[in-house]
């Protein structure tokens, strides 16, 4: 079955990747669709039928419109997941966009989904790190984490009001 899906989707499954990749592959895609997203869909219009991957694009969309972000923004997602947000909104808002997470084969994924989507290095990157560990010095204008639903996070966003990140320029990480 595994050799069946290499052969259906060549983006997400490669001969190159562990059997224990490749399972862990399967298992995310059957229960989060082909986008690889941690998140619920957003439906546009209740008498028009939309397809899963249109209903995550509408979220998407509603996130960055909220967040408002414009070419001129830094934005970080705390939590990336696979590395849809970053990708989407530096391809369709042309900000500068990172997401940060602690697994490799998710920073990997989502590196390799930014290439694949024409996005510069230079404008959206996917780190391996704990978001507290970035550099004290880069600030983000815009900051995210959708639907990561871990209770640290909640500890460490206290932590953040408490260090003051907020400033006239924006947050730092």
């Amino acid at each position: 079955m595994i050799v069946e899906m290499i052969s259906m989707n060549g983006t997400l499954f490669s001969p190159s990747l562990s059997l224990e990749s490749l399972l862990m592959r399967f298992v995310f895609v059957r229960f989060l669709g082909t986008r690889m997203i941690y998140t619920s869909g957003v439906i546009s219009d209740i008498n028009k039928k939309e397809t899963l991957e249109q209903l995550q694009d509408n979220k998407l969309a509603l996130v960055c419109h909220k967040l408002q972000l414009k070419p001129s923004d830094t934005l970080l997602d705390i939590g990336c997941g696979w590395g849809t947000l970053v990708t989407y909104a530096s391809k369709n808002f042309g900000c500068d966009a990172t997401g940060v997470t602690l697994s490799k084969n998710q920073a990997e994924f989502g590196t390799k989904r930014i290439m694949d989507n024409g996005v510069k290095a230079e404008k959206a990157r996917i780190l391996r790190k704990d978001f507290r560990d970035l550099d004290k010095n880069r600030r983000f204008s815009k900051i995210v984490s959708l639907e990561m639903a871990e209770v640290k996070l909640f500890f460490t966003f206290n932590y953040l009001s408490v260090e003051k990140q907020e400033t006239d320029e924006g947050f730092w990480e």
